[in-house]
């Protein structure tokens, strides 16, 4: 029987779509395998139970049941259209008329803008109306604020420049349990944000700007020149497309960006207007409607540039910076984070906005990307002291992973500090320091600077220079651990970098606790998922005696991924804890190829993680191979598969199958 063609592919695909969204949500989060039957019989007892007017939305209850995150139940809402929109809300429960509803989208398919603030402008509906009608669309309590007295002591838990770029307050404290009144509930990471940092549980409630930015006002002690708030309303359907202010074009740029899983803006001036393309992976693509931002590369790296606070004024030397862009999506509309860099060049300034991930411009952890590794990984960051680097090539998501560290080791009595080039976000957790200067004495100078608060732990950014590599190898065992990233092929060839940077064999041998080298590689597009049966040569590459497995996957490319049949990237890693021979042979400068043979004589390298994501169908053999040290697709070659580890992936084949 031959293989479905992608048409069919596709069309079964529709099909299985259209049948999900005709399901009541209870049966959808089922399908979804987020609840049980057990557990949405459980769910629908309870809201039974329920008085009729007081009756709670299913999800709501799923949320606070602890079922699933309102972070995954807000975008299975989003993704199977189980949220009525916000227009239809307001005439349902007749806050506006149909007439005017239909005035407010004209205005919005003309203008752009949010529903909710044009039919303000209208004076079709109140503040509160709007918000109200909000917490009912996103299942959340609406709660009046009024003149309510607060006890100074809730200004610790969020900083004043996050409750004033967010617009949420602390409105109350119970045990582990902080309560927050946020002014726009289609922010998916706010609350997030807010667990991490705060180390609390968080209760999130709905409220108008005019009342969140009154207590903000007597709780921080702002003055009026703060004053300043978001829209909290939702828009009705995609949102209108905005021309005119390089500011309108530069949202629509990230917006689109954003939508396309995109790493990477760039925008190169020229003598025939110019070039402007995203990095999606590693590939380059040019910008799809290009010709909205023709002729205007160069208004738009000014408005990047006065966004970022640089200076548009000097164009003859480079600069960085950071920048948050609330992306242009109605409902879905959230912050993204960009670091700047400006070169100048002989048409003018070029520009490289890179999309900062979500792990390192939070405090999101990261560390499940590494898998199992992640238990043995956590155990090495409780070493009171000592040096543990994250390894891997340039753009492998060491940084990411490094922030990832900070739930780990956070303690009420333990200080942690930071070194970073340049703080991308506030963290409350951890002390922050920012690099002043270029690469050399500043960073040293700095990292004494740190030293000299007695840390529990310090996370450096990356290890720039010899100098600061002997200096964090040399701390006596009453200094504080030390987190770090470094460039390495591998978690052995660390050892090889630091000695090109003349670190002393004996104290590296002696601080080194561990090393975690990971490496990406492109995730297979879950949207155009097909069987294929990979060629001989690549079987051969990975496998000694005959593929052992039944069934291989790949994206067969879609619209989703751009008909590359990848969408996303994925970590693989190993990870390496020198045992007592491992140090000695360090201490004797052992070569690096021979350290490299001792750790995979019984340590799982980079090469079997990376079949084991390709058996899992996450990834494909050419993309293991490509991506991989030969050396280590020998040694998987060679040895096989571990038992355990083939039934494990045995068990994922059949479940895809």
């Amino acid at each position: 029987m031959s293989d479905p063609t992608r048409t069919e592919l596709q069309s079964a695909s529709e099909t299985t779509t259209a049948s999900l969204r005709s399901k009541p949500l209870g049966q959808l989060l089922v399908a979804l395998g987020v609840l049980d039957s057990r557990q949405l019989a459980n769910v629908l007892q309870i809201q039974k139970m329920q008085p009729a007017d007081e009756r709670l939305p299913l999800g709501r209850i799923c949320v606070e049941e602890g079922f699933v995150s309102r972070e995954r139940l807000d975008l299975i809402l989003q993704r199977w259209g189980k949220r009525l929109r916000l227009g239809e809300l307001l005439v349902h429960q007749g806050s506006v008329t149909p007439a005017q509803l239909e005035e407010a989208l004209e205005r919005q398919r003309g203008g752009g803008g949010r529903l909710g603030s044009i039919l303000l402008e209208m004076e079709a509906l109140d503040e509160v109306s709007l918000t109200e009608t909000l917490a009912r669309q996103y299942d959340m309590a609406y709660v009046p604020l009024g003149d309510l007295n607060l006890p100074r002591d809730l200004v610790r838990y969020v900083n004043p420049q996050f409750a004033w770029r967010h617009g949420v307050v602390p409105i109350g404290l119970i045990g582990r349990r902080l309560t927050v009144a946020i002014q726009d509930p289609t922010n998916p990471t706010l609350i997030r944000d807010l667990e991490h940092s705060t180390g609390m549980q968080i209760k999130a409630v709905l409220s108008t700007p005019s009342q969140i930015a009154a207590i903000a006002r007597r709780l921080y002690e702002f003055g009026d020149d703060n004053d300043r708030t978001v829209e909290p309303d939702a828009g009705d359907g995609d949102a209108a497309p905005r021309s005119g202010s390089p500011a309108d074009l530069v949202r629509r740029l990230v917006t689109r960006a954003a939508s396309l899983s995109a790493t990477e803006i760039t925008l190169e001036p020229s003598s025939n207007g110019g070039d402007l393309r995203l990095r999606m992976g590693d590939t380059t693509w040019p910008v799809p409607d290009a010709e909205v931002f023709t002729g205007r590369i160069s208004d738009l790296v000014r408005t990047f540039q006065t966004m970022a606070h640089l200076d548009p004024e000097d164009p003859k030397r480079p600069q960085e910076g950071i920048l948050s862009v609330t992306t242009d999506e109605g409902d879905f509309s959230h912050p993204v984070l960009l670091q700047i860099e400006t070169e100048p060049t002989s048409c003018g300034q070029a520009l490289r906005a890179e999309i900062v991930p979500e792990g390192r411009g939070s405090s999101r952890v990261e560390l499940d990307a590494v898998g199992s590794r992640r238990s043995r990984f956590e155990e090495l960051l409780q070493s009171p002291n000592g040096v543990v680097l994250i390894a891997g090539p340039a753009g492998s998501r060491k940084r990411g992973l490094l922030r990832g560290t900070i739930p780990v080791m956070t303690r009420p009595d333990a200080l942690i500090c930071s070194i970073e080039e340049p703080i991308l976000r506030v963290d409350e957790r951890v002390e922050q320091h920012p690099v002043a200067g270029p690469d050399g004495p500043a960073y040293l100078e700095r990292v004494e600077q740190v030293l000299r608060r007695d840390p529990r732990a310090v996370l450096l950014e990356r290890v720039p220079d010899p100098a600061v590599a002997r200096r964090i190898f040399e701390l006596e065992g009453t200094q504080p651990l030390v987190v770090t990233t470094l460039q390495a092929g591998n978690a052995t060839g660390a050892i090889a970098r630091l000695a090109g940077m003349e670190v002393d064999p004996a104290r590296l041998a002696d601080a080194l606790r561990g090393v975690l080298a990971v490496r990406l590689l492109r995730r297979v597009c879950p949207h155009c998922v097909e069987d294929y049966e990979p060629g001989p040569a690549i079987l051969a590459e990975w496998f000694q005696d005959g593929d052992p497995f039944s069934r291989w996957i790949r994206g067969a490319g879609c619209s989703s991924c751009r008909g590359t049949g990848s969408l996303g990237r994925l970590v693989v890693s190993e990870l390496w804890v020198p045992n007592a021979d491992d140090r000695e042979a360090i201490r004797r400068g052992t070569a690096p190829a021979d350290l490299r043979a001792r750790f995979l004589e019984r340590g799982s390298c980079l090469g079997q993680d990376a079949l084991r994501a390709a058996a899992e169908g996450a990834t494909t053999l050419e993309e293991a191979l490509r991506r991989i040290p030969y050396q280590d697709v020998l040694h998987t070659r060679r040895y096989g598969i571990d038992p355990v580890v083939a039934e494990r992936w045995r068990a994922a084949r059949r479940r895809l199958a």
